[in-house]
This record gives C-alpha cells, sequence and structure tokens, in this order.
C-alpha cells in the first residue's frame, strides 16, 4: 500500500509541473460579467467587480433576475483555460449547479448567502425574484479543491435547464501559488 502510493507520489512530482499547477493561492480577479453568448431573459446578470482598497483587493457586486428557480434541475458547463500566447483549453467539467456547489463550494455559499438582498436560503436553491449582492470578497480558501492552474485565466460557465443555456459567465484573473511556494 505505501508503495504504491509512494510510486503514485514519484510519478506525479515527474509528470507535473509545480510552477503551473499547485495548491490553490490568491487569485486576482481582472473580469467577471456574462458572457457574450448570455440569453438573457429567464435569467439576467449584471455584475461589478470593483476594488475595496488601496492595495487593489476586489469584490463584486451583482443583480441577478431569475424567471425561474434555481434548483436540482439546474447543471453547469465549466471551461478552464489559461493564457500561452492566446487562450488554450485545460480543462472542462459538467455537472449539477447545487449539488456541487454545496459540495465543493459551501463556505462560498455561505458568503454569497450573508451579502445578498433578499438573503438566500440556507442551501443552494433560489425562487424566482431578484437578487443583490454586494461586496462579495471571495477567497480560494472558501473552495474546496485540491489544485488549480497558475497564470492568467479564463473561467466561462454556461448555465443549464432542461439542456436550455439560461445564463453564462466568464471570468478572468491571474492565479498565484501560495506564499512561500
Amino acid at each position: 500500500m505505501y508503495l504504491f502510493s509512494g510510486i503514485n507520489l514519484v510519478a506525479l512530482f515527474l509528470l507535473c509541473d509545480t510552477k503551473t499547477m499547485g495548491p490553490p493561492g490568491t487569485i486576482h480577479l481582472d473580469l467577471v460579467e456574462p458572457c457574450g453568448e448570455n440569453p438573457g431573459g429567464d435569467v439576467e446578470l449584471e455584475t461589478d467587480l470593483h476594488k475595496i482598497d488601496a492595495l487593489g483587493s476586489k469584490a463584486l457586486s451583482a443583480t441577478i433576475r431569475m424567471k425561474i428557480p434555481l434548483d436540482d434541475a439546474v447543471t453547469y458547463k465549466i471551461e478552464v483555460r489559461k493564457w500561452d500566447d492566446g487562450w488554450k483549453l485545460q480543462m472542462d467539467h459538467s455537472g449539477k449547479l447545487c449539488e456541487e456547489t454545496m459540495k465543493f463550494a459551501p463556505k462560498l455559499w455561505d458568503q454569497l448567502k450573508s451579502v445578498s438582498t433578499p438573503e438566500m436560503p440556507d442551501e443552494c436553491s433560489l425562487e424566482p425574484g431578484e437578487y443583490k449582492v454586494k461586496n462579495l470578497k471571495a477567497m480560494t480558501k472558501d473552495m474546496a479543491i485540491p489544485s488549480i492552474y497558475y497564470g492568467k485565466l479564463q473561467v466561462e460557465i454556461w448555465f443549464y435547464r432542461d439542456e436550455e443555456l439560461i445564463s453564462c459567465l466568464v471570468i478572468e484573473g491571474d492565479s498565484q501559488a501560495p506564499a512561500g511556494q
């Protein structure tokens, strides 16, 4: 058992470049906005990424208008790209939005809940209506992800209900390794 784990660990170090990927550190966001193919209508997003201090820290304020509920029927597809003389796809993933939010980002949901009006429920689920988010300051520690790409990243997320695109979002930023690595 230990020999197998040790071999896997050595292979991981030989195959993975720790300068391009590793444990989450800091992400400096440059852009959070609806993507170009955002259909609008059933779900409308307005975003405002803004500086909140002299150090350049940023927070996200947003208005979300929904004519349909956000529930277990909503799925998503995510693509992560890294800048290398152009955006290069690094990974993609699909899943159930609420299930995976509560699994991988329950702290982020709690933080979102605390800065929203009206306050969002304890579990990932929203009734149709208008929600305002003011000064969301998310940290990588708020997400249960073991590793992340470093460098200039672009994340595009498409949200679907019954396989119909209801909204999409593009996020860009600079991902950095934890201090001391």
